[in-house]
Formats: structure tokens, sequence, C-alpha cells
């Protein structure tokens, strides 16, 4: 290495000598900086727990200003004063390590994690303690929603698993009878007797499979927010009146009295969804008559003044004397997949679904259901739905509290000789049925299994001028479905009675129906009183010169003009 080498190696060397002496000078200076730039909060005291250090971190996480705290007790800072001092013990030994409630200036409680150590002099004595600290309350509180949804998951969880072993419970026992009894209508040695009170005891249990299969989708249209409501004029004294009816034959089998009270004048209509009012009241007066072993179930009607702005309401109370409930089944006596408890449902059967699908239905309508009730001496349920405007409408202060069976002039079930009906329909077991039906009803029936030959069989039908009266079209069906079906026949101009037969029995798809050219709805299950008056209403919308004189034992009613606005609509089931 030359001499200029050497030298210049020198200076280089000098220079960092120089730097790092200089460094060591501001040490201090550099310390303070890292002190003042920190994102977590550090505060010093003494042992006093007297503020020495307070960093710009923590005057923002305190709202306070470092002037503010210096010399004044760490006290301060925390929710609980004793706190301060039991850190101080604990780092002033071997450190401390947790989460602490803090204080801000403005009185609002946060929570830090802080990691406090002593602080000695150059003699090795304790001169106090700093902590370093970061605020966790937003960690804090997500953390406590996460354990709240996981426990809030894991409840509807047993819910739906209680809810699963309820419908089980519900399906099987219902079926045990069904196949039981089967078995013995298979018997030919039976004597007629059993055989008669066999059949009773299978449509008594279908129709309740068919009830629990309504509660399900009554729910799950109500969580997905699709269920829809038609309001139209009703009477609520027929309303009442059919359900107390329709209720009387359970209520006298429990030996128990039914009774029907109108409370002051009481509009003669109202507009709301009817179908959806009887749906509630059936719900809370069958459950009345369910838990109530003596006594009385008393449906009580009057008119109440709304909220403000919201005009007249009509209040309906369902109060029992049956065995009732604690304050504590109360409180959930409206949740989902739940009853009063697991012995209720063992002794009175049900899924747990209908108090919620009847509140969520009176809501709705625009109303509240409310429930009262005292253990061993029964419970009351109250809503109030609104009238509607009640401009020219009528109150009724004297309305019969007679409770009257259904009754009525039925609809004609009678089909004329010899009408030509076409079912559509893929299911051999519902070809044998409906077959079976219509065939005793004196019907000309042709049967298909898709909704290709159905336009086909009724193409040729029209060309022939043999057409068909009625047609019975099955939406769900393999190479061409109803509704493509029915397209293709308006698309060319047939106006042929056209009834969709669906097992998806709501009332969005039966509304999807009549406005995209059937002529009428009818859900399966149908039994054969409901298909025969269907086809009847249908044959009576179909101009006399389509069809054969014989076929005309009645007069017929004009054809309506608008399909998607039938003159003569299906209710939808309950």
């Amino acid at each position: 290495m030359d001499r200029h080498a050497k030298a210049a190696l020198f200076d280089g060397r000098s220079l960092v000598t120089r730097q790092i002496a200089s460094y060591r000078k501001c040490v201090p200076d550099y310390a303070q900086l890292l002190v003042d730039s920190s994102l977590d909060m550090i505060i010093s005291v003494d042992l006093l727990l007297r503020i020495v250090e307070f960093n710009p971190a923590a005057e923002i996480a305190f709202g306070y200003k470092r002037d503010e705290v210096v010399g004044q007790s760490v006290e301060m800072l925390y929710a609980d004063p004793n706190e301060a001092w039991r850190i101080r013990t604990s780092s002033l030994d071997e450190g401390f390590s947790g989460e602490v409630r803090n204080r801000r200036k403005n009185g609002e409680v946060f929570y830090s994690y802080l990691r406090s150590v002593g602080l000695r002099n150059e003699s090795g004595e304790i001169i106090g303690a700093m902590g370093f600290s970061r605020d966790i309350t937003v960690e804090k509180k997500c953390l406590a929603e996460l354990r709240q949804a996981r426990e809030a998951a894991e409840a509807a969880t047993q819910a739906k698993s209680q809810f699963v072993a309820n419908v089980s419970h519900e399906i099987r026992t219902p079926m045990t009878a069904i196949l039981g009894f089967v078995d013995l209508l298979a018997n030919a040695e039976a004597p007629e007797t059993e055989r008669r009170s066999a059949i009773q005891i299978i449509r008594r249990n279908g129709e309740h499979l068919l009830g629990i299969v309504n509660d399900i989708l009554d729910l799950s249209k109500i969580e997905s927010g699709k269920m829809q409501l038609e309001r139209n004029a009703c009477s609520p004294h027929e309303v009442v009146n059919d359900v107390a009816a329709l209720m009387q034959v359970r209520a006298q089998a429990r030996q128990l009295a039914l009774r029907v009270q109108w409370d002051g004048p009481i509009p003669e209509t109202i507009v709301t969804d009817v179908t959806r009012l009887r749906q509630v009241l059936i719900n809370l007066v069958a459950n009345a008559v369910k838990f109530t072993s003596a006594g009385e179930v008393r449906i009580t009607t009057r008119m109440t003044a709304g909220p403000a702005d919201s005009g007249a309401s009509l209040e309906f109370e369902i109060a029992d004397t049956g065995i009732g409930l604690t304050a504590e089944q109360l409180q959930r006596v409206f949740e989902p997949f739940t009853q009063a408890d697991n012995s209720t449902t063992r002794r009175y059967g049900g899924t747990g679904l209908g108090l919620s699908i009847c509140r969520h239905l009176v809501h709705m309508l625009g109303g509240e259901l409310t429930a009262e009730s005292v253990p061993d001496r029964g419970s009351t349920f109250r809503f109030s739905i609104p009238t509607g405007g009640l401009g020219g409408v009528r109150l009724v202060t004297s309305a019969s509290t007679e409770i009257r069976p259904e009754a009525g002039r039925s609809p004609s079930t009678e089909l004329p000789a010899g009408c030509r009906i076409l079912l559509a329909e893929d299911g051999p077991d519902n070809q044998r049925l409906f077959g079976a039906l219509l065939t005793k009803a004196g019907v000309d029936l042709r049967i298909v299994e898709n909704g290709q030959a159905a336009v086909e069989a009724i193409m040729e039908s029209e060309l022939a001028e043999r057409p068909f009266d009625v047609v019975l079209m099955d939406i769900q069906m393999p190479v061409m479905d109803g509704h493509e079906a029915v397209r293709q026949l308006r698309d060319k101009s047939c106006d042929v009675p056209i009834v969709a037969l669906t097992a998806n029995g709501v009332a969005d798809e039966r509304a999807f129906c009549l406005a995209n050219g059937y002529d009428d709805f009818a859900a399966k299950p149908i039994d054969s009183v409901k298909l025969l008056t269907i086809i009847r209403r249908n044959l009576d919308r179909r101009p006399a010169d389509t069809r054969r004189a014989k076929s005309l034992p009645l007069a017929a009613a004009p054809r309506h003009q608008t399909r998607a606005s039938p003159a003569v609509r299906t209710e939808p089931a309950t």
C-alpha cells in the first residue's frame, strides 16, 4: 500500500471515529426521539407514582397534554386507582404484563395492554417505573362480538338440532299411523268399520303432515323476505266466525267452551290480507285449545285507536284457561324452533314454529303480537292490525256471538256429462289418482306425461273441432315444463282454460302462474271436492260456442279477457 492509500485510509477511519463519538454524545437525544415517535403509549413514574414522562401517543390516547399530567399521580389515568399501586409493586419486583382499564380525560373507560418495568439509576437503585401500553379496546370489542356470534351460532345450531328432532318426531308419528293403517286396509278380511276408521285416520295424519310442511315453507319465505301480502276488503265478523266454527270441533272434543265476543262497534269491512289474518287466528286459537284441558277459549275483537296518523286498528284477543307460561318461557315463546320446554313438545306435539310465524305475519300486517300468561291459570295473546280506510264503512254494533258450523252454499262440483279434460302429469301415481277421480266424475279424460305432448294434443283437438274443456297442467315435467307449454299455447291464440298443478303452493308461485297464461291454480295435495270445484269454475268461463251442447247443462259465464287478472281466483293454502 503506497503512502497516498495509507493516508486516505487513516482519514476514513478518523472520520468514522469522529461520527461514532458524535452519535454517542447524542444518544440521550435519540432515546427521546424514539419515545416521542413511538405509536405505543410510553409513561414513566417515580416511586410515588408521579408522572415523569408522557409521550405524544399517550396524549392522543388519554386526551391530556403532557404539561397537564407531569407531576400528577398516575392514578388519574386508571379506571380503578388502586390498580396503579398494584401495577407499581409488580413493576418494581419483576415487571408487569397484562390488561388494564384506563380512563380518558373525558371520563371514557378504555382497555390497554401494559408492559411495565422498573427504572434504576447508575447505582442500581430503583427510582421508578416505565410502562409501554397499547389501546386494545377495538380488539376486545371484536373478540366480544365474535364470542357473542359464536355463542349465538351454537345456540341456533342447538335450537335447529332440537327442531330437527321435533320435526322428525312430528313426521314419524303420523307416518307410523299412515303406514300401519295402510297395512290394515290391505287386509281383505278386516271388518268394514275398521277399514272406514283407518281411512279417516290416514286422512287426518296426512293433513297433519301437510301442516308441518306448510309451516316450514312459511318460515323459509319469511326469513328470506319473499312472503308477499294481498290486501283486499274483508269482513272481520266472517273471518272470526269462520275460524271459531273451524275450531269448534277441536274444542268440543276437549269439552271446552269456545266463545266469540264483540267488544263495541266493529267495522263491517277492513282492508287487509284475509288469508294471513285467518292463518294467525287459526294458529292462536288452535294453540289455546291444545294447551287448555278445562274451561274455555275466548276470542274477543274490538276497535282501538292506532298510532298517530295511522287511523283505527282492530284488536284481536285470544284468551284461554290453560296451562299458562312462566316468565322465562314467555320471553322465548316467539322464537322459532322452540316451545315452552322439551316436555311440552313431548306432551302436546308441535314443531315450535307456529307462534314465530304468527309474530312475523302480524308484523307484516302492520301490528305487533304480544302475550301475557300466568302458570296454571292461562294465557292471553293479543294483536292489532290497521283497518285501512273506513270512509263509508258501516260500524256494526251487534254481531252474532253464536259459533256456527261451517255453512253456506257449496260451489257446484257436478261436472257436465262427457266434458273433455286433458291432464298433463308425469308422475304415474298422480296420473292414477287424478284419473280415478275424474273418470268417476264422468269426464272424457286424456292423460299425457309432458308439456310437449300436451301442446300437441291440444292443437290436434282444436283442429278436429273437439277441443278440451279444461286442461290440468303440471308445472314441473320432463321434455317441456308447464310454463313453456302454456307460453306456446297462448302464442298460438289457444284460449282453452288451463289450471296449474304444482306441489309448490306458495302465493308467489300462484301469482306468477296467473300472470303468465294460466287461468287458475291448484296446489298439491288437493282433495277431490276442491279439484272438481276448480274444474267446474273453469268450465263456466269458456264461451258457449266452443263447447258441445250436451256439455252445457248450466249457463256459461262470459270468459274473462285478461288472463293476468281472472275473474275468480283460488285462495292460497294456509
